[in-house]
């Protein structure tokens, strides 16, 4: 068995195997590489690749802080070679290879929660999949005004919007140049997909909408805003949509509740849906994100980690000069978790008192001083991969 990158002239047969894993038709006659097939690591066997991966390197946020992700995509296995051992070799492959790029986080979309679990992923991000009459915004203020964005224009403001909005949601993506380019160059007048930016009064970019008009449904790819009066002037504006569509759909991050915001929360329909699983590549590098008060004494925490040796270790933890420091340690732990509580704990997707009621984390007793560390957090990623 080999693992490696797949080269250019191996690109078509990797994508054979996600064409059978997935039923995806693709004629090969006519394929024209792409951008992933340079990130595509596969294992091999008798010169074969029997299963790949498209490992995808982002900037997130974690904490406040810019931490390289390893995005992964396309996970696929012959059905032959299935069972075999195949996708467990590629994840200790391309998670070595991420943490040697300098990666914290790992993230992937999965089939089933359950199997991804065996590779040290947790679920970390629920999302609400939100249907509303788009007459229920039509008495909402407005404030500004809105400017229709067309491909070639300065994408600055929506760039800054985003950024801004970024900061404080954990996993959210910093996107680079190419992925900007595919957001904003699309032509909206051929697949009826608009982007909208709000200005405020100082003719500032405070937010804005990306979203298709399929009629009867608004569909929204993504809604950004700084602040309540960008929001709902973002809305009030949908709501001048309801003469020719009658439904606003969003798969909306959960801190977002819309129930507060148009006057007849009978009118929301909302559904949540569990949407990607996180995990630790590297647990020093994570603990580093961690805000930890000046006047936190030392805390020592005990990671187990079954799918990845370097991470299966206790970690001391402690401020100094304004930074949190991380050492090894053979000190007696106060938080015992395995790694897959701990990717929920780093990102706020659960609290501490979420785990010890469930089970998934013990304690010596530090509870308060734990609980100052392991806050709950927004969590929101917008790219799927």
């Amino acid at each position: 068995m080999e693992v490696r990158e797949v080269s250019p002239d191996e690109y078509i047969e990797a994508r054979k195997v996600q064409s059978v894993a997935f039923d995806l038709g693709i004629d090969f006659n006519s394929y024209m590489a792409n951008e992933n097939d340079r990130n595509c690591r596969a294992v091999f066997e008798d010169g074969k690749i029997c299963a790949c991966l498209d490992y995808l390197p982002f900037c997130a946020m974690l904490n406040g802080r810019r931490v390289g992700m390893a995005g992964i995509g396309g996970v696929a296995s012959l059905p032959e070679g299935r069972r075999k051992g195949y996708v467990r070799a590629l994840f200790r492959n391309i998670l070595q290879e991420a943490k040697e790029n300098g990666d914290t986080l790992s993230y992937l979309f999965p089939f089933s929660n359950v199997y991804y679990r065996q590779f040290g992923y947790e679920s970390c991000m629920v999302k609400n999949s939100t249907t509303i009459p788009l007459s229920s915004f039509q008495g909402m203020k407005q404030g500004g005004n809105m400017r229709m964005y067309h491909p070639g224009e300065n994408s600055s403001p929506i760039r800054e919007a985003y950024e801004r909005f970024a900061l404080d949601k954990n996993f959210m993506l910093i996107r680079s140049e190419e992925a900007w380019q595919k957001k904003l160059n699309e032509d909206p007048y051929k697949n009826n997909r608009y982007v909208y930016v709000h200005y405020n009064a100082k003719n500032q970019a405070d937010g804005y909408i990306i979203f298709a008009s399929k009629k009867p449904a608004i569909l929204v790819e993504e809604l950004i805003w700084l602040n309540r009066e960008s929001l709902c002037s973002i809305l009030g504006f949908l709501g001048g949509f309801a003469g020719r569509c009658k439904i606003f759909r969003y798969k909306a991050p959960a801190f977002l509740n819309f129930r507060l915001l148009i006057p007849e929360p009978y009118d929301v329909k909302s559904e949540g849906v569990c949407d990607g699983m996180g995990r630790i590549v590297d647990a020093a590098r994570a603990l580093k994100t961690l805000t930890i008060p000046q006047d936190t004494e030392k805390t020592v925490i005990q990671v187990k980690d079954d799918f990845l040796d370097w991470n299966n270790d206790t970690f001391c933890v402690y401020p100094r000069n304004g930074e949190t420091q991380v050492e090894r340690t053979a000190a007696a732990p106060d938080l015992v978790c395995d790694v897959r509580t701990l990717v929920q704990l780093l990102s706020g997707y659960v609290t501490l008192e979420d785990c010890l009621q469930l089970g998934s984390a013990e304690t010596s007793g530090k509870f308060e001083m734990l609980a100052r560390i392991f806050m709950k957090r927004t969590v929101f990623i917008n790219d799927d991969f």
